[in-house]
């Protein structure tokens, strides 16, 4: 990635309403502030719809492009990212983050699966807590 490259952001599902307050609850205490910055930044970016240069993101974030690459990477891991590249143009592909009994499920899964004693309870969530923040939604 260099800096005179272009990239374009669109969104795989329409975003959900809450979706800033799913990442600030779960997301945020796991991969820190900076990625979920950059998530809300590239979110408002697909109004935009139309290609910039990724010297853009460098100016509005005051990061280099190692550093935005590397976000990028934890976005992807998280699954709130999906990037596409065509020679020197990237599609950012957003995804809406999971709400709060998915992302339990998926971090059990994925970072304590050989663990028991893993439960929303260690966390200090409990099953009403999951269902009040999840609102009833699936999306």
């Amino acid at each position: 990635m260099i800096g005179k490259d272009l990239y374009i952001c669109n969104c795989k599902n329409t975003m959900i309403t809450n979706y800033q307050d799913l990442l600030m609850e779960f997301y945020l205490p796991l991969i820190g502030s900076i990625p979920v910055s950059l998530y809300l930044l590239l979110c408002a970016e697909i109004r935009k719809g139309k290609y910039c240069q990724i010297d853009r993101l460098c100016t509005l974030t005051s990061m280099n492009i190692d550093q935005i690459e590397q976000n990028i990477v934890i976005l992807e891991q998280y699954r709130l990212l999906t990037t596409y590249r065509q020679q020197n143009k990237y599609v950012f592909l957003l995804s809406n983050p999971l709400n709060a009994y998915d992302f339990y499920k998926e971090v059990k899964q994925e970072f304590f699966y050989d663990n028991d004693d893993f439960s929303i309870r260690s966390w200090g969530m409990t099953h009403d807590y999951l269902v009040a923040c999840d609102n009833g939604s699936n999306q």
